[in-house]
Formats: C-alpha cells, sequence, structure tokens
C-alpha cells in the first residue's frame, strides 16, 4: 500500500515537470506569460498522508470516555488504537475570480478568492487483526481472517484565497500562499470479517459497527504553497485539518458507545493539476 501511494505521487509531480520542460514555449528565450486571468478553473489530484491515520478520534484521550464494563466501549478503545487510515488520494476542483492585480514592481502578482470542493478516499492501513481476536477472545491458532476496518471518505466544500507573486525563473512563473477553509462531510464505512458462530465476538463486533454514524460535519481548514509553472500545470503542498467540537456532544459514534468524541486531525497534501 505505502509502495502505490509513493508511487503515485512520484508519478503525479514528474509528469507536471516533464510537459513543463517539453512545452514549446519552453524552447525560446522570450516567454509570454498566459497567467494572471481574470478567472480560471483549477482541476487537481494529489495524495495526501495523515499524521494520527486517526481521523475524527482522540487517540490520546479515548480511555477517559470509556466504560471497560460495556464491551462495545472497549472494542471501540482498542479500534481506535489499531484501525489506521494514514493515506489517502484526491480529485478536486477549485473556481477562482481575481479580485486584486498588481502588474509590476515589488509584490507584483495577482491576488484570487474562490472555492472549490474535493473528493477523497482514504484507505485502511490498520485494523484490528487476528492477533487481538486471538489474545481477547481466545480464538484457536486455526482461525483467520478476521478483523475490523474503516473506510474513510472526505468531501470537503472550501472557500479559498491565494495570491500569486509573479516569479521569472525558467518555467516557473508564480508562487504563492493560498488559505482555504470550509466544511467537511465525513464518511465512515466500517468493513469486517468474523465468526458469527462466536457469539461474544458477534455481539461486541455487530453493537460496535451499529453504533458508527455514516456521516459527520467538521470545519475544515488546509494552509499551503503553490507553483505555477508557464504551461500552466501546477504543483501544491499544503497541511491541513478537520476540527470538530472538543467537547462531549459533537460524536463520531453515538452517545451511549462510549463517548468517543469527533474531535480533530491534521495531513499533509500533495496535488498536481493544471489551470484553465
Amino acid at each position: 500500500m505505502n509502495k502505490f501511494f509513493s508511487f503515485f505521487i512520484v508519478v503525479l509531480f514528474s509528469a507536471a515537470l516533464f510537459a513543463d520542460a517539453n512545452t514549446p514555449e519552453n524552447n525560446t528565450q522570450t516567454k509570454k506569460d498566459t497567467l494572471g486571468d481574470k478567472f480560471y478553473v483549477q482541476i487537481e489530484i494529489g495524495f495526501g498522508a495523515d499524521f494520527t491515520g486517526t481521523p475524527g478520534r482522540v487517540s490520546d484521550d479515548i480511555e477517559d470516555y470509556i466504560d471497560y464494563d460495556d464491551p462495545a466501549p472497549h472494542l471501540a478503545y482498542i479500534s481506535d488504537m489499531m484501525i489506521k487510515n494514514q493515506f489517502g488520494v484526491t480529485a478536486g476542483m477549485d473556481f477562482n475570480w481575481r479580485i486584486l492585480q498588481k502588474t509590476s514592481g515589488e509584490g507584483a502578482g495577482e491576488l484570487y478568492f474562490g472555492f472549490g470542493f474535493d473528493l477523497q478516499y482514504w484507505a485502511p492501513t490498520g485494523k484490528v487483526t487476528d492477533e487481538y481476536l486471538k489474545n481477547y477472545y481466545y480464538y484457536k491458532e486455526d482461525e483467520k481472517n478476521k478483523y475490523l476496518a474503516l473506510h474513510y471518505l472526505r468531501v470537503p466544500v472550501m472557500l479559498n484565497i491565494s495570491y500569486d507573486f509573479k516569479v521569472n525563473a525558467g518555467a516557473l512563473r508564480r508562487v504563492g500562499p493560498k488559505f482555504s477553509a470550509g466544511i467537511n462531510n465525513n464518511f465512515f464505512i466500517p468493513e469486517s470479517d468474523y465468526n458469527r458462530d462466536h457469539e461474544s465476538v458477534k455481539e461486541d463486533f455487530e453493537q460496535f459497527i451499529d453504533l458508527i454514524e455514516f456521516h459527520q460535519l467538521s470545519f475544515s481548514w488546509s494552509l499551503g504553497l503553490n507553483l505555477v509553472f508557464s504551461n500552466r500545470c501546477f504543483l501544491a503542498v499544503s497541511i491541513g485539518g478537520d476540527k470538530g467540537s472538543e467537547k462531549i456532544k459533537h460524536y463520531l459514534f453515538k452517545p451511549d458507545s462510549g463517548k468517543i468524541l469527533y474531535n480533530h486531525h491534521e495531513f499533509l497534501m500533495f496535488e498536481t493539476g493544471y489551470r484553465f
């Protein structure tokens, strides 16, 4: 899994750089500046890496909210330690309008305001596995393929503000910061395989899965740096995150599942794309 995502991002960045290096205008000494549009649409694809791999869960503090006499919260605690969603892929689109332009001098560039949305999938990279089930439920050695994992989807809708500073560094024509803030739709889809004949396992897993909230909203933000090339391709790197309530009122799971908070998480995002 990790090798696939590493290969994916290398291919993305290499493609953008290769395309720009082979643009005919880059083979001449004079390059026409085709950037600075009054309006542009940007498509983007990329790769993300989550710092904790526990979106919406509070690993450090979860023990404070667990009733160990209830098996479902106990399994929730174990899942918070083991279930991970550390790597994801993203595709999205932005719509941006120029609200200020400085054509020359120090700080020359364009200020843009707009909005956009993304569709992201964060694959399970950790799960409650046979080893835990064997130790906790005293499974026999020959019982295999028992696990609990969580698929995680993000659909953020964001407002964007950015400034593109003019530069003349060969193919690189714009460099600038971008800040985004908005609302993220979080979708959590459990996946499991367990022995339905093992009553204690069946009861715990079914109770745990039934208590998972499929959809939650959270505040989302990101702060990044864009590098735009003369062929209108771009590379971007950003740090971002989701932030829910820090009080016991906004849950990933329902209140009677042990008060597991939907709190916050942060991640790095690497993207490439094209401005139309």
